[in-house]
């Protein structure tokens, strides 16, 4: 078997939630499935607002290449993660060597772009990331783990911040207005 597909096997064995207790484990590649699920479902609505016509394909192949650095770090809880800059940079350059030794430094260019969240795609995917983790959240609340009674607010208080982010986003106000209509579409998921 080659490193590179060593490498990106590990969405499959790579569990979310890491050092968080979970009734149902999750890896990143069930996260990556729910996210096209979510898309699957979304798009066309989303495409029904005037002026928007987002890609279903180049939407599910920006999830399905959203979280693919993680192949190389695994999943990191956010608190350390994004502690200082140091931890990101560090963690920024070892995803860059790896890719650049094995995979494809193209490759690693395009996950970058596709979460850049200046534009309507990265957002877009953002928002089904964070959906997707609300309702996994939820389910283990529906479990019985009461630890996310408290973490899905992470979830609720982020997409807020994207409603509001989009207000003063340079996108078509069309686009603004999908985007913030999905968001309230999950917040009425979420909200307990």
């Amino acid at each position: 078997m080659s490193r590179k597909y060593e490498i990106l096997e590990n969405l499959i064995r790579i569990q979310r939630y890491n050092g968080n207790p979970l009734i149902k484990s999750e890896s990143d590649s069930d996260h990556v499935w729910c996210m096209c699920v979510l898309a699957l479902e979304y798009i066309p609505k989303l495409n029904k607002f005037e002026s928007v016509n987002f890609d279903i394909k180049e939407v599910i192949y920006g999830i399905v290449l959203h979280d693919l650095d993680e192949a190389v770090y695994t999943d990191i809880p956010m608190p350390f993660k994004h502690d200082n800059e140091l931890i990101e940079e560090a963690i920024e350059m070892t995803v860059k060597s790896v890719f650049s030794k094995y995979l494809n430094e193209d490759l690693y260019r395009e996950i970058k772009n596709i979460n850049d969240r200046s534009k309507p795609l990265g957002l877009l995917i953002k928002i089904f990331d964070l959906a997707q983790a609300g309702y996994k959240m939820k389910s283990e609340i529906q479990l019985g783990n009461k630890f996310y009674e408290s973490e899905i607010n992470n979830v609720i208080n982020a997409l807020k911040d994207k409603i509001e982010t989009l207000s003063n986003m340079n996108f078509h106000e069309s686009v603004i207005k999908a985007l913030q209509w999905l968001c309230v579409e999950f917040l009425n998921d979420f909200e307990l």
